[in-house]
Order: C-alpha cells, then sequence, then structure tokens
C-alpha cells in the first residue's frame, strides 16, 4: 500500500510538473505565432488563456481520476506566481535594458524572418532566442502589465521540484522531497526570481533534463518522464543560444546511454509531430532567420559582425587570459565576489579561501543578481569537495551513474563562460546529483550536503530579499519625495524601456519629455533612479 501511495504521489508531481511546463511553452508558441502571423489586432494577447486550455486538456488526456485536483492546483499555482512575481518590479541593469526592450517591442509587432525589433538593444533582442520574452509579452498584452511576466521563474522552479520527486520514485518521501528542494532551490534561480533574466529559467530546464535522464535510465521511473524532458529542451533551445547547445549534448547522451542500457526512450507519433511543430515555431527566430540574413547560427554571438568584448570586458584581463578550466576551478573555490576590472585596486584573480569559511563581503554580495566570482554562493566550494566524497564514498552508485555523471560534466565545461555561476547553473545540478546518490545509498553524508546546500541557497535568498527590499524602500522614498507625495508630475528622459511600470506601480504622476528636452531636466530638482535621472519641476 505504501509504494502504491508513493507512486501515486510521484504521478501527480508529474502532472503537475506537465501542466505547468505546457503551460509556458504553449503560452509562448501560442503568443509567437499569432504575433508572428499578424493576426487581428489583440488575439495574440490571449495566448495566456489558450495556454491554459491547453494545458487543461493535457491534464485530462491522462489520469481523469486525478485530472481535476491537477489542473485546480497547477492553476492556483500558476495564478500565486503572478501575484507573487508582482510584489516587487524588476530593476535590475539586463531586466530594465535589453529585455525589457525586447518584452515591450514583441507585445507590438514580431516577424519569424525578419529583424523588425527597434530600440538602443535591437543587436540582441532581433538574435537572441526568445521563449521567456514571448511568455513575459503575451502577458503583458493581456493584462498590460510587465511585472507579472517574471511569474515564469516561479513556475519553473517548482516545476523542476517536481520532477525531481517524481524521477526518484522508489525511494523513501523524505530524502526525495529533500532533494526536489535542492534542486528547485538552485542559487542562481533563486536570485533572478524578481528579474527578467534567464538563467533561473536555465537551470530549471537544465535540472528537469537531467533528472528526467537519470529517473528514465538509472532509477526505472514512468515512461512519461520522456515528455518533461523533451518539453525542457525545447525550452532550453529557445532561451538562449547555450540551451540550444546544452540540450542537443543531454538528448545525445540520453539516447547513446538508453542504446547501450536498452531502455527505450521515445512518445508517440502525435506527441512527437507536436513537439517538432512548437519547436519550428519557437526557433525559427533567430536561428533561421539568422542564416536567412547571411549570419552566423549564434549571431551577434559568433561569426562576422559578432559583438566584441561581450564576455572579456566583464572581467579583468589577466582572469580573462586563463583556460576554461582553471577559470572554473578559482571561481568555484575563490571568494564569492563582484569585482570591478577597471578599477587597479581590484584584485586581478579570485581569492581562494578555506572551504565553508565566509566572510562579510561575501554575506552581501552573495544577494547580487549576476556575481562574477563565486557566484554559486559563499559554500558552494566546499559542498563541491563534500560531494566528490560522498560520489567516493558512494562508488557502487556512482559507478553505476557513470555515464550520465560525464555528461553532465561535459556541460559543465563545454562553455568558454564555464566560471561565470548564471552562464554554468549546471554546476549546481551536478552536485545535486552526487547529493541524490548519496541519499539513495543512506549515507549521512547526503544529509549533510542537504543542510550545506540549503544553507548556502538560504543566505543567498536572504541577502537578496535585504537588496530588493532597500531598492524598493528607496524608490518610494525617492518618488514622494520628488513629487511633494503625489502632488507633482515628474518628468523624466527615457533610457530604459520599464521605468513606467515602475511609476505606475508606485501611483506616480510622470511625463516624457524625451532626449530632445532632457537639457531642461539640468535647472530642476532630480534624483537617479535606477539609472535615470527623474525631475520635478519647481
Amino acid at each position: 500500500m505504501m509504494k502504491e501511495s508513493n507512486g501515486g504521489h510521484a504521478d501527480a508531481a508529474l502532472d503537475i510538473a506537465v501542466f505547468l511546463l505546457t503551460y509556458i511553452i504553449g503560452t509562448a508558441t501560442l503568443f509567437a505565432l499569432l504575433q508572428g502571423i499578424h493576426a487581428p489586432a489583440g488575439l495574440a494577447g490571449w495566448a495566456p488563456i489558450l495556454g491554459a486550455a491547453v494545458s487543461t486538456a493535457t491534464a485530462f488526456s491522462g489520469s481523469k481520476a486525478r485530472a481535476v485536483w491537477v489542473t485546480v492546483a497547477a492553476l492556483l499555482t500558476v495564478v500565486a506566481s503572478m501575484a507573487a512575481a508582482n510584489i516587487y518590479f524588476d530593476f535590475s541593469s539586463d531586466g530594465l535594458g535589453y529585455h525589457a526592450n525586447a518584452i515591450h517591442e514583441l507585445a507590438d509587432h514580431f516577424d519569424f524572418l525578419k529583424s523588425s525589433l527597434e530600440g538602443r538593444y535591437a543587436i540582441y533582442i532581433n538574435n537572441y532566442p526568445k521563449i521567456s520574452w514571448f511568455y513575459t509579452a503575451s502577458l503583458l498584452k493581456l493584462t498590460g502589465n510587465f511585472e507579472i511576466g517574471k511569474s515564469i521563474n516561479f513556475i519553473l522552479m517548482l516545476a523542476s521540484g517536481l520532477v525531481t520527486f517524481s524521477a526518484l520514485r522508489g525511494h523513501g518521501v523524505v530524502p526525495r522531497s529533500l532533494a526536489a528542494i535542492c534542486v528547485a532551490l538552485n542559487p542562481i534561480a533563486i536570485l533572478q526570481l524578481f528579474t527578467h533574466y534567464v538563467d533561473g529559467c536555465m537551470a530549471a530546464f537544465l535540472s528537469i533534463q537531467i533528472l528526467c535522464i537519470y529517473g528514465l535510465l538509472w532509477n526505472n521511473g514512468s515512461r512519461r518522464l520522456t515528455i518533461p524532458l523533451l518539453l525542457a529542451s525545447i525550452g532550453a533551445a529557445t532561451l538562449k543560444d547555450t540551451g540550444l547547445v546544452f540540450s542537443a549534448v543531454l538528448l545525445a547522451g540520453a539516447f547513446c546511454i538508453s542504446r547501450i542500457r536498452k531502455v527505450p526512450i521515445g512518445v508517440g507519433s502525435s506527441a512527437t509531430a507536436t513537439l517538432l511543430l512548437t519547436f519550428a515555431v519557437l526557433a525559427v527566430n533567430p536561428y533561421v532567420k539568422n542564416l536567412v540574413e547571411g549570419h552566423h547560427v549564434f549571431y551577434p554571438v559568433m561569426g562576422a559582425g559578432r559583438v566584441e568584448n561581450l564576455i572579456s570586458g566583464q572581467i579583468t584581463p589577466q582572469f580573462h587570459s586563463l583556460n576554461r578550466f582553471t577559470q572554473l576551478g578559482l571561481s568555484v573555490m575563490g571568494k564569492t565576489r563582484n569585482e570591478n576590472p577597471f578599477d587597479l585596486a581590484t584584485p586581478r584573480f579570485p581569492q581562494l579561501k578555506v572551504p565553508f569559511t565566509v566572510d562579510a563581503v561575501e554575506f552581501t554580495t552573495a544577494g547580487g543578481v549576476d556575481v562574477r566570482w563565486g557566484g554559486w554562493g559563499p559554500l558552494f566550494g566546499g559542498a563541491l569537495l563534500l560531494a566528490i566524497a560522498a560520489a567516493v564514498w558512494s562508488w557502487r552508485s556512482t559507478w553505476r551513474a557513470a555515464p550520465l555523471l560525464a555528461v553532465v560534466v561535459v556541460l559543465c565545461v563545454i562553455s568558454p563562460e564555464s566560471w561565470w555561476a548564471r552562464l554554468n547553473p549546471q554546476l549546481y545540478v551536478l552536485v545535486c546529483l552526487l547529493t541524490i546518490l548519496a541519499l539513495q545509498e543512506k549515507r549521512i553524508i547526503g544529509y549533510v550536503l542537504v543542510a550545506v546546500l540549503m544553507i548556502n541557497s538560504g543566505i543567498g535568498a536572504y541577502e537578496s530579499s535585504i537588496m530588493i527590499r532597500n531598492a524598493a524602500g528607496y524608490l518610494k522614498q525617492a518618488t514622494n519625495e520628488l513629487s511633494d507625495d503625489h502632488r507633482k508630475v515628474l518628468y523624466w528622459s527615457e533610457r530604459y524601456e520599464n521605468l513606467q511600470p515602475m511609476f505606475d506601480h508606485l501611483n506616480v504622476n510622470v511625463k516624457y519629455i524625451g532626449p530632445n528636452g532632457a537639457s531642461q531636466l539640468d535647472m530642476w530638482p532630480c534624483k537617479q533612479l535606477l539609472g535615470e535621472w527623474v525631475c520635478a519641476r519647481p
């Protein structure tokens, strides 16, 4: 009876995860399709409603016995995620920059095979993958609210935990639950919850793929794990250029391992056709569009006319000159820091430290949305060493899972920027996978690892919450002072896209005067808000 109950819980968790993944990917696909074919005005804005309908239909195509409550639970999760995303607005540099530019432009227009998006970030937003932008733009078009698009971060975080719980069926509820929490609380995902950055989404998509492969090929998991595996592959491949490479490596590895272990992986012909069509709609822009326009498929990162110094300008030249393995090792084992490479007083390399030690600067830096060195958290280097020790201690399980571990290791070093935590969230998943193997061997070191990983993520979450609250408080106070408690109209010369939603959130009346009228602001009382000079007429 207990095994049957555990199996039922695993199936229910998987059903909810599939619903959530289908909702995200379905909404983005429908929006891209309707906007790309220039459907009648406003129709693309209904994509979130249509996406919910498709997800509901998918739920009822499975077990009818639990379809109703799975649908209710999943829809409540979506609504709760939107409400949570709206608590704080995104004040990150990239969120206010090219992400906001892309989302607002896509909500207005989109072409499959033409670079029609404009603005100062056009070279990026025309040529980068767009699934997260499609999702957020659809909600912006439907509701007029820019911030609720951040719900994608909450939804995918929960989906990764649910898939982990389901993939580990057959094991105790406690270790499965602990593993699910650890996987979901990837520090990269936590730090980006209230932003439009996409690396937390990548962390979730890769976690889902890796855990699905483990469940299918090593843990006798449900064959239905193939569905979230393929959905997450599509999600990662259409989220970032690197996601296409990562998904290709994981799927190729899964295929080879399945042939060796003689475990079939596949879905029906109708599901295959639907998934391929979904991928085509989401991937044609930018991948096919770039080729049609004569660029490299990964333009502007690669090929003729690429953006130079995209990465090298972010770090010291001394660190940039090292090979990727040395860079990764120094970043993982060094202090968590966000140094300015143009400041000559800045250390040229990460400062190595004793594992599990944390200084005051690391605490405050750990909450940053885009930490350069040691961005996985101040305890992560020690956790990695502990995970390696656990792998040796649980060598039988490690040896059995060696093919998957090897694929994930390749995934962690394949990128030249693997030292940059937000570009390598899968390194955290590798440690989680080793933790899972230790838990399944009933090793105490597995529970120690769980504690370390949770504390590490907790430090980042705590410091991030302080930063967000302080920033929100400052913005509210500054706008109140400038507007004389909402009695004055504020004036600003627009640089970024989404300050208007911020003003709406704070109930402040604002007049946009444009760059040509910016000179008159020099004579007025002003404050700098999120990189903008916002002023009040005396």
